[in-house]
C-alpha cells in the first residue's frame, strides 16, 4: 500500500504555512481542491480547520482534515474524488 501526504497546517489567523510531501511520479490526481476539502470539513462540524492532508492507497485518495470544535479536535474525511463526508472521528493526541 503507498501512502502520499500534502501537509498543510493551518493557522486560525489568516495567515497559512504550505508544506509538501508527493513524490514527483505521485499519481494522486484528486477532482477537488485542497481548499474545498477544507470548506467541506469545516462546515461539517461546525469547527475551524488546524491541519489538511492528501493520502493516496492502492483503492483511494481522500483528505484528512483536523478540526477544531470547542475544546475537542477531530478527523474529518473526505473523499478526494466526490467531496464526500467519509467519516469524523475525534483525534487521538499522543
Amino acid at each position: 500500500m503507498r501512502r502520499f501526504a500534502l501537509l498543510i497546517p493551518l493557522a486560525l489567523s489568516a495567515s497559512t504555512a504550505f508544506a509538501q510531501d508527493i513524490p514527483p511520479t505521485s499519481t494522486a490526481q484528486p477532482a477537488i481542491s485542497l481548499t474545498r476539502a477544507i470548506e467541506i470539513a469545516e462546515k461539517h462540524l461546525g469547527g475551524n480547520a488546524t491541519e489538511a492532508s492528501l493520502s493516496q492507497t492502492d483503492r483511494s485518495v481522500r483528505y484528512e482534515v483536523d478540526v477544531q470544535k470547542g475544546m475537542h479536535e477531530y478527523q474529518v474525511y473526505i473523499d478526494a474524488k466526490t467531496g464526500q463526508v467519509i467519516g469524523a472521528a475525534p483525534d487521538v493526541i499522543d
